[in-house]
């Protein structure tokens, strides 16, 4: 997520209670990440996708990257991201890389195609 860095430092705790909230994963904990959600199905996918990940960290699972000022107000822009890339995040990235290389070489073909037509009309 890119925001300030005011921002980023005044939710960053926020974030870092609900990762280990959802690492509990008990009654208490799915309660109180439903009263910041409002929507059941959002919190189960919390507690399941972070707390099974971050169970065994103790803490710290994001961090605040520095990018850039931003023009006009010369505010500092960051990046606040997990620590560890989620399980999930990386079969994702994976199939869209694979799924990137796929389209290259398809329009790779098309082009080459192209070319040949146009090649053997001129001729």
């Amino acid at each position: 997520m890119r925001t300030t860095l005011a921002k980023a430092k005044a939710v960053q705790p926020l974030i870092e209670r609900m990762i280990s909230r959802a690492g509990r994963g008990d009654l208490a904990s799915r309660r109180w990440l439903f009263r910041h959600f409002q929507n059941q199905h959002l919190v189960n996918e919390i507690v399941d996708s972070f707390g099974q990940q971050f169970k065994e960290r103790k803490g710290g699972y994001t961090r605040i990257v520095k990018l850039k000022r931003r023009k006009g107000d010369d505010a500092v822009i960051v990046k606040l991201e997990l620590v560890e890339e989620l399980k999930s995040e990386k079969k994702t990235t994976k199939a869209r890389v694979k799924k990137k290389k796929e389209v290259k070489k398809e329009k790779i073909k098309s082009k080459s195609g192209k070319n040949e037509n146009l090649s053997a009309k001129s001729k």
